[in-house]
């Protein structure tokens, strides 16, 4: 059997965080819709509008008093720690996506932070909308110019709120 790529091992990896997540809404009592399920071809779901496609969260929520919520998993080995803040964050060109889902669908986006291995460790989230207006955008360029990321939009740690697993 041939040795996984970077990419597979990445992916499984953020798929268990998405299954992990899931679930616990589950034990809310919170349908689920599993969007990253129904592609075959390691592109992640979208959502098709006359002028272009946007990408998807991981997850379609029906909330409480089954209100639709969009949820997107991001698992994470370490935090960020940048000017004395910690931080955690994601692709910047994602989340410009997950913004335009919200105006369009009129549905809530939150970002659920699964951070494993390094303190402070739990699931965290933010609703995205609010927090953008406060996040931290890194370009990708060390302090050379020299590219090391796609990107980036941050999040400082105490934006996050804990989320409390447990049906209610």
């Amino acid at each position: 059997m041939p040795a996984l790529s970077k990419f597979q091992v990445n992916l499984a990896f953020g798929e268990e965080g998405e299954k992990q997540v899931a679930e616990m809404l589950l034990d809310k009592g919170w349908p689920v819709i599993p969007l990253y399920q129904y592609e075959t071809n390691d592109a992640a779901p979208s959502l098709f509008l006359a002028e272009k496609d946007l990408i998807l969260p991981d997850l379609q929520v029906f909330g409480k008093e089954n209100n639709l919520m969009w949820v997107e998993v991001k698992r994470k080995r370490q935090w960020v720690r940048y000017r004395n803040n910690i931080e955690t964050g994601l692709n910047k060109r994602h989340a410009e996506h997950y913004l335009e889902i919200e105006k369009k669908t009129d549905a809530p986006v939150y970002i659920f932070f699964i951070h494993e291995k390094e303190k402070p460790e739990g699931v965290f989230y933010v609703r995205l909308k609010t927090a953008y207006e406060n996040a931290r955008f890194w370009n990708g360029l060390n302090f050379n110019g020299v590219k090391k990321s796609k990107p980036m939009v941050f999040f400082k740690k105490n934006s996050l709120v804990k989320f409390k697993g447990g049906k209610k």
